[in-house]
């Protein structure tokens, strides 16, 4: 049975410029409400995949409009065809509020930012995906963030999820994507270990050759997802969200030696339009479908891939520490649950002079998006 948990009021280092009801997204979804000096997010609703959590979302949304602070304008997501965004705007024309879209990453980014009374920062936003300003699906952001702006500064190279959503829920379809980018043919053998038919294999193809129901994914968690089934680890089929990303954190703890230099996993670094690109095709064309590994170079090469995440990590905040001359820097997103990426790549950064932020008051996933939200029109001119 739901069973609501308390509202979070978080206290601003200074007033919003407007009052916002901020809608939240799909999964987790929980909606806020900004006015003056403070944000507050209310218990939250679920995944809206049935009419209760739906009911319940609307509810919520009409007896604050019909409150004693009804707000000014709408906040959604830029995903037109998420409930909480079709809804929202349906209060706006029925309210006669204007209604303003957030993209997915920068409100999570600013909720982080939010909750410590943050003006201005660098901020990583790393989750399984969300709408991205291009027409991509972003997922692994790094972001300059400063009153009601956000400027995308970093991110990991795209790569096609051959089947959309399908890509999502069977790993090896993203896996099949990485080697095809990194120029790797797919073998008999490891189709025939995984269980697939040569149609599948051809169909992935064509997919991700004509860019066919494949989408462009920057995604973290996505990656995450890849090695996983690229280790043999990811189930066919995921029976929850972020499954092969905690089996992959699971079996990498496992892991209590020191790597050796020819255990680091390679990426490359490119640039465009003065956004730095993470590569990971080197890695995944290290490791071809013939290629066999023991137990233990499962559990070596899984710590391996968390240092390697890490460290590309580190390399896209000092790019926009270069630019920028920002030493504080925002962690956001489900990514961010994985406690030994999160943890180490505390250490590194702060190592290395940053000041490193994360969420104690609301949760790191999609849970605290209307905080976000709510924060980015709020302190919009």
């Amino acid at each position: 049975m739901y069973q609501p948990q308390p509202a979070t009021t978080l206290r601003l280092a200074r007033p919003l410029k407007r009052s916002v009801l901020a809608m939240g997204v799909e999964t987790k979804n929980a909606i806020a409400l900004g006015r003056s000096r403070e944000i507050t997010l209310f218990p939250m609703v679920g995944d809206l995949a049935d009419p209760d959590t739906r009911m319940r979302l609307e509810r919520g949304a009409r007896a604050l409009l019909d409150g004693e602070f009804p707000p000014e304008v709408i906040a959604v997501d830029l995903h037109p065809d998420m409930y909480p965004t079709v809804f929202g705007r349906q209060l706006a024309r029925e309210r006669g509020l204007p209604v303003i879209e957030i993209q997915h990453h920068s409100a999570h980014a600013a909720a982080c930012m939010a909750e410590h009374g943050l003006q201005e920062g660098l901020a990583l936003s790393l989750d399984g995906m969300g709408w991205g300003t291009d027409g991509t699906l972003w997922g692994a952001e790094l972001l300059q963030m400063t009153p009601g702006r956000s400027l995308r500064l970093g991110t990991f190279a795209p790569v096609p999820l051959p089947g959309g959503d399908a890509a999502v829920r069977h790993p090896d379809r993203q896996l099949v994507a990485r080697w095809l980018d990194a120029g790797v043919a797919i073998s008999d053998g490891w189709r025939q270990r995984h269980g697939l038919t040569p149609g599948a294999i051809t169909i992935w193809t064509e997919q991700w050759r004509r860019r066919l129901n494949a989408p462009m994914s920057h995604a973290a968690g996505r990656l995450f997802d890849a090695f996983a089934a690229l280790l043999g680890i990811a189930p066919g089929t995921i029976g929850h969200e972020g499954e092969p990303a905690m089996l992959l954190e699971a079996e990498a703890r496992r892991f209590h030696g020191i790597l050796s230099h020819e255990h680091r996993l390679p990426y490359a670094l490119g640039y465009h339009d003065g956004v730095l690109l993470v590569d990971w095709a080197e890695t995944f064309r290290q490791f071809p479908p013939e290629k066999c590994l023991t137990p233990e170079e499962v559990t070596l090469w899984a710590y391996a891939f968390h240092l390697a995440v890490a460290s590309a990590i580190q390399e896209m905040v000092q790019y926009a520490h270069q630019l920028t001359g920002l030493h504080a820097v925002a962690l956001s997103g489900g990514v961010f649950m994985n406690g030994l990426l999160k943890d180490h790549l505390i250490v590194s950064l702060e190592h290395q002079g940053f000041q490193v932020f994360c969420h104690r008051q609301i949760p790191v996933g999609d849970g605290s998006v209307a905080v976000g939200q709510a924060w980015m029109i709020g302190e919009k001119e």
